[in-house]
């Protein structure tokens, strides 16, 4: 019987260990998706974003009181602000990466966001970003885009 009871456990302790490596996976995954899907808003690159979006009408960015509902109307949104000065720069050093569910992890981090009309001058302002992506057949997407004013920190 004790010989039972330490095979479960070696096995728990095993499993443990797999799904602790599995999750720093993860996290290095969408770090990576994270990190392309900002190079391709500072770039400008509607098809680089959109390729980082749930395609689905389930979609959803809320950004204060602005909700925009599906992918199709999501790439309008971006192409009318990449029309003018638009740039994003999180804080990586605050970024936390968290499971939420199997397949499914929520993404939290501050950051700048220059934007302006165009033509207009630009002016920096601070946020939170926080984002859900799933695993999808093709690789990680964002389901759910949710970003918050948040004041500067006193200096």
């Amino acid at each position: 019987m004790r010989t039972v009871f330490s095979a479960i456990a070696v096995a728990a302790l095993g499993l443990a260990a797999a799904c602790a490596a599995a999750a720093a996976g993860t996290v290095d995954e969408v770090r990576g998706r994270f990190d392309t899907f900002i190079t391709a808003q500072n770039a400008h690159d509607l098809a680089g974003v959109s390729g980082h979006l749930v395609q689905s009408p389930d979609f959803v960015w809320v950004r204060g009181p602005m909700i925009v509902y599906g992918t199709d109307e999501a790439e309008k949104r971006f192409a009318g602000l990449y029309k003018g000065t638009w740039k994003i720069a999180p804080a990586i050093g605050e970024l936390k990466i968290v499971d939420v569910a199997p397949s499914v992890v929520a993404l939290v981090v501050p950051a700048i966001f220059t934007t302006g009309k165009a033509g207009e001058e630009a002016k920096e302002s601070r946020f939170i970003i926080t984002q859900t992506w799933v695993m999808k057949p093709d690789g990680w997407r964002i389901a759910a885009l949710v970003v918050v004013p948040a004041p500067f920190p006193p200096a």
